[in-house]
């Protein structure tokens, strides 16, 4: 009925206490509260760091067996960057993951808008479809994701990831003006449609920056695809994998059974 009246408009779900979550925001309060619950439990034994390196290997980290009892890699992408594994790990990851893993690169716009996403006692909520419009701050919001597949991704495009500049987006990632373009088009369009010819709402010069990252995706099943968690048979080396775009929904419940793992084998080897 809609398609016969020419109307932009389909059903869906109002989730009247839904949220929508700042990823980096969140991931950087999440590390703070384990420091905390680390230092109230430092009594019990209970201890937490945080440290940064950069390593070009699995291999690299193995060599280091007195630092880790376990090694959990949560690294997207990254993990079939030529050389990260041997070639027996990566083929012991593919078969205990199912088979396959595919990469998925996403690009997103972030716009920067005065008095359109909060206003007086009122907040845009976020709008969840073929694609999403995530406001984060009281004049930004995210709108995409493109889905690039295939020859187009390659594993080392996963070290590309984050925020660049227009400008800057041209000279580092394929066809980013034609990625513009779609977005736009895809936003004036579908979400804020105008009339009777009036120029579409949105424009270059609201796009702040571009944001891009890389989703690894398992196989798919007749009931959708699922995150992967496998344990290599060295049983010191764990893959948390395949989250695709369900990071935030799934990252506390993997976590818990990794550990849940990890402690009951701890207990085990140590009796």
């Amino acid at each position: 009925e809609y398609k016969e009246k020419d109307a932009n408009n389909s059903c869906g779900f109002y989730v009247e206490n839904g949220i929508v979550v700042n990823a980096q925001r969140y991931l950087e309060a999440l590390k703070v509260l384990i420091e905390f619950e680390a230092a109230k439990n430092a009594d019990a034994g209970v201890s937490f760091a945080f440290r940064k390196h950069h390593v070009e290997s699995l291999e690299e980290i193995m060599k280091r067996p007195n630092e880790f009892d376990c090694v959990v890699l949560c690294c997207g992408g990254e993990i079939l960057r030529d050389g990260f594994l041997d070639e027996s790990t990566k083929q012991e990851l593919l078969e205990k993951a199912g088979g396959t893993l595919e990469l998925q690169a996403g690009r997103a716009l972030v716009l920067e808008r005065e008095k359109c996403f909060v206003q007086e006692k009122w907040e845009m909520p976020g709008i969840l479809g073929s694609h999403y419009l995530s406001p984060f701050q009281t004049t930004k919001a995210m709108f995409g994701p493109t889905k690039e597949r295939g020859d187009k991704v390659k594993p080392e495009d996963a070290a590309k990831a984050g925020y660049y500049s227009t400008e800057t987006a041209k000279s580092t990632l394929p066809d980013t003006q034609e990625t513009i373009d779609f977005l736009m088009r895809e936003l004036n369009e579908k979400v804020y449609p105008t009339k009777n010819g009036s120029p579409h709402f949105f424009s270059a010069k609201d796009i702040e920056t571009i944001a891009y990252g890389v989703r690894v995706n398992g196989p798919r099943t007749h009931v959708g695809r699922f995150p992967k968690i496998v344990r290599f048979d060295n049983n010191r080396v764990f893959a948390v994998t395949a989250v695709g775009a369900r990071g935030l929904l799934y990252h506390a419940l993997l976590g818990e059974w990794v550990a849940r793992t990890v402690l009951s084998s701890s207990s085990s080897s140590s009796s």
